[in-house]
């Protein structure tokens, strides 16, 4: 008679484990991200030519850079506008009424000048794709040829702008 509960009460607990499971219903989960490009810019402080003496021969200043820095793949453009006066062909820092001719190259040939973005196409523009690390863009400013202005300080502003 043991021996039937025995056996009875271990068929009845393997009817209740039985009966215990979980139904599984799987499902998925989608999972996503979108890595957006992005850029970061630093210019120089200033473009200082110093104290000119004569303007009867272009006088070219050494490099400056602005530094960029976008997500790897990122295109990107550099421009600059003409200033508080001048053109394609040459920009002009003022001294009251007075003009002192300058330009900035994206070529150390100085053959082609800044324009701002987009102004004529992509001359003028610098053009990169990003790597995720600091790129220096060079800009090579010279005074150009002309005759030599009134004593003065000469100043103008330009507006580089980065595009991405």
């Amino acid at each position: 008679m043991l021996k039937k509960v025995a056996l009875g009460s271990f068929a009845c607990l393997a009817l209740i484990a039985g009966s215990a499971q979980a139904t599984q219903i799987p499902s998925n989960l989608s999972v996503s991200a979108t890595v957006v490009g992005t850029c970061t810019f630093t210019t120089p402080n200033a473009i200082a030519f110093g104290n000119v003496t004569s303007t009867s021969a272009q006088f070219d200043l050494a490099a400056v850079n602005v530094l960029v820095n976008c997500t790897t793949g990122t295109p990107y453009t550099i421009g600059m506008d003409f200033g508080l006066g001048g053109t394609f062909g040459s920009r002009d820092m003022q001294s009251g009424a007075n003009r002192l001719k300058y330009n900035v190259f994206t070529d150390n040939a100085r053959s082609i000048a800044f324009t701002a973005v987009g102004a004529f196409g992509t001359v003028g523009n610098f053009s990169g794709n990003g790597t995720n690390s600091s790129v220096s863009v060079p800009i090579y400013p010279s005074i150009l040829t002309q005759s030599t202005p009134a004593t003065g300080a000469y100043t103008d502003t330009l507006v580089v702008t980065l595009q991405y």
